[in-house]
């Protein structure tokens, strides 16, 4: 990843999302674009440093449901960020 859009997702990840881990964190930044088991819906998927995960899914998509939000989130220490479309890094794709 090219350092611009590494700093664009760090800038994003730290001051939209609010996450503080350490400068080491971010030194690998993994985006892939998936599509959840349940229903197919698209999301782009950000591993950082093999200790943050990130899913992105649009809210728009009209196969958006409650059952598709608790496919991704099954972890005990999951948060839910609801982001404007305008602050998702261009990197990211249309997330």
């Amino acid at each position: 990843m090219d350092p611009f859009h590494a700093d664009e997702i760090t800038r994003f990840v730290r001051g939209t999302l609010g996450c503080q881990c350490p400068d080491d964190v971010f030194r690998s930044i993994v985006i892939t674009h998936e599509h959840t088991p349940d229903n197919g819906a698209p999301f782009t998927r950000l591993l950082i440093g093999d200790r943050l995960l990130i899913y992105l899914l649009p809210t728009s998509a009209t196969d958006t449901t409650p059952d598709t939000l608790a496919a991704l989130g099954h972890d005990d220490k999951a948060h839910l960020h609801l982001v404007p479309s305008g602050e998702i890094p261009m990197a990211l794709g249309s997330a």
